[in-house]
């Protein structure tokens, strides 16, 4: 998983209201609908996908119940 030392954009996003970033990942708030996405390392499911997909670098939607 490719880090970078200085901001980059994120692809595939809409527009952010929110970031939060942690050790190995981040997820954002989009603007408008609320949704929420993140990315990063997901070897233990902590993105919230529903199942671990190893790792993204594209945001990708929180599952929820």
């Amino acid at each position: 998983f490719p880090c970078a030392p200085l901001p980059v954009p994120v692809s595939g996003a809409a527009t952010l209201a929110a970031v939060g970033v942690g050790f190995e990942g981040a997820c954002a708030a989009a603007r408008g609908s609320g949704a929420l996405l993140c990315w990063g390392d997901d070897t233990y499911g902590q993105l919230g996908a529903g199942r671990p997909a190893g790792s993204s670098n594209v945001p990708i939607p929180v599952v929820t119940p």
